[in-house]
Formats: C-alpha cells, sequence, structure tokens
C-alpha cells in the first residue's frame, strides 16, 4: 500500500514500479501529477501558516527577488494562499481563525466532501474541486477529511463531534495527528 506522501511524490514509473495504476493518483489525493518534494513539504501549511513560514519549508528566501518570484507562480499555479488571504477571504474573525486554524479548515473541508461524495464523487475529485475555494491544496483538502473522520470516529459521531467545544476538538485532532508533511 502506497501512503499519500508517495502518491504525491512519485513519478509515473515509480507508481507503476509499486504496482499500482498512476492514473489513480486523482481519485485518492486529488493531483493529476506528482508535486516537487520542494512543495510537498509544505502540505498542511497553506491557509495555515504566513508566506514567511512558507517559503523558508520551501527551501526558499523572501529577501531573494528570485524566490520571492517562484513561491508567488506557484501559488497563482495552485490557487493556494497563506493565512491572512484564508482569513480575508472567509470573512472569518481572524483570532478566532488563529485560534485553530486546522480545525475550522478541517469542518469546512469534511462538509464539502462529505456532500460531493454522496454524490458519487471520488475523495481525491471532491478534494481537488474544494481546493479551489479553499485555498489549499488537494492532497490538503483530502487530508483534511481522511483526519476529521477520525476525530468524528474517536469523538462519539458526526452530531456530536460538531457540537463539542473548540478545546475538544483540538485534543481529538492532536490525538488523529493532524495534516503535515
Amino acid at each position: 500500500m502506497m501512503t499519500w506522501k508517495e502518491w504525491l511524490t512519485l513519478g509515473a514509473e515509480d507508481i507503476k514500479s509499486q504496482g499500482f495504476d498512476p492514473k489513480q493518483r486523482f481519485s485518492r489525493i486529488g493531483h493529476r501529477r506528482l508535486l516537487p518534494l520542494r512543495w510537498a513539504r509544505t502540505v498542511g501549511m497553506w491557509g495555515v501558516c504566513e508566506t514567511r513560514e512558507l517559503m523558508t519549508t520551501a527551501g526558499l528566501d523572501i529577501a531573494v527577488p528570485v524566490d520571492r518570484s517562484t513561491f508567488e507562480v506557484f501559488k497563482h499555479r495552485h490557487g493556494v494562499r497563506s493565512v491572512k488571504t484564508l482569513i480575508a477571504k472567509w470573512k472569518t474573525n481572524p483570532e478566532e481563525f488563529r485560534t485553530d486554524p486546522q480545525i475550522f479548515i478541517a469542518q469546512a473541508v469534511y462538509k464539502g466532501i462529505r456532500d460531493l461524495t454522496r454524490a458519487r464523487w471520488t475523495v481525491g475529485a471532491a478534494g481537488a474541486e474544494l481546493c479551489k475555494t479553499l485555498m489549499i491544496l488537494p492532497v490538503e483538502a483530502v487530508l483534511y477529511y481522511i483526519r476529521f473522520l477520525e476525530v468524528i470516529e474517536a469523538g462519539g459521531g458526526e452530531t456530536r463531534i460538531m457540537k463539542t467545544s473548540l478545546q475538544v476538538k483540538r485534543k481529538l485532532w492532536d490525538l488523529v495527528g493532524g495534516v503535515r508533511w
């Protein structure tokens, strides 16, 4: 069985050598092509971290114009944003969002993917669709969905977990491991 990291970073030939069809990448993680390791390391950070932290993780220097340009091209090509842009787009209370941005995003992803999979979408295709409005990578949407399913299971069901406090959700989120490279 391949991990999400392998699905994300291996080329088509490497996936074939593992005994899988590279076309399955999209239905599993929402990406059609591999993501270079530089950018794969930023999984779990889009919409949650500031630009400087994202660039540092990708091995880029915010003070170097070429690095800044590389970062901007990636953001534009993939439709991802840092935490400040996401707060502005969602018109949410910045302090509330910054308290637990991953939980905030995970709940939105869970609801969106749940509804799309009920309409017979694959989780990967649903993640690829949702990432456009959430401004995160498709694999992040898939991982948020999987992790939030684990939170729901650990917390006693969907109805119960949606009504619990942020502190309880945070404890369960930490228990299942969150979303990070």
